[in-house]
């Protein structure tokens, strides 16, 4: 992200997870320790400390776990176990009026992922797993493919594919300083 400040201009990975050391810092505070890093001295124009990043992203499928729904049995058809449906109608913001009860099943528990998103001078790439009955898994090279359209996790070599599983899992387990982690693969060259 390239972005102009009264201090000058930034050119870092920056995430919502920085916010908040970042304004600490700006306060005169220390933080806590967070899974984020002040981006203070990079808006002041020092180089940033680490250019490139490997960060976490992370997302869970929604699940209705009653297939009553509520006493209604309009969803039953639909609804199937690890799936997320509801009456429509029933929420503040509601659609409608339909004249009649409508199901809507948007989400299921097997759209739950995470994913390892590395950016660097070297590297933009997405490297994901799902939480589904196969274990899907998937890769991109974002230089090549900037519009994931060609799944590249078949053509990563065992020790690639091995670096970003242990890669995926230590960030997935991270808390404070130790998900700071840079996103050097320096070991790795991966040509997909």
């Amino acid at each position: 992200v390239s972005t102009q400040s009264t201090w000058g201009s930034l050119d870092a990975v920056l995430l919502s997870t920085d916010l908040a050391p970042t304004f600490v810092e700006i306060a005169g505070g220390a933080a806590a320790p967070t899974d984020g890093v002040s981006q203070l001295a990079a808006l002041r124009g020092a180089p940033a400390a680490a250019p490139g990043r490997s960060f976490l992203v992370e997302y869970n499928g929604e699940v209705t776990r009653d297939p009553g729904h509520g006493g209604s049995k309009v969803c039953n058809e639909h609804w199937a176990p690890g799936m997320a449906c509801w009456i429509e109608g029933n929420e503040k913001l509601a659609p409608g009026p339909f004249g009649r009860e409508v199901c809507s099943c948007q989400d299921a528990r097997n759209q739950t992922y995470a994913c390892v998103r590395t950016l660097s001078e070297t590297h933009d790439s997405l490297f994901c797993e799902f939480e589904d009955d196969v274990g899907f898994e998937e890769y991109y090279d974002l230089r090549q493919d900037v519009w994931q359209r060609e799944n590249g996790v078949d053509k990563l070599s065992a020790d690639e594919h091995a670096a970003l599983k242990a890669q995926l899992a230590r960030l997935r387990g991270c808390e404070g300083a130790t998900c700071h982690e840079s996103a050097q693969l320096d070991f790795l060259t991966i040509n997909v």
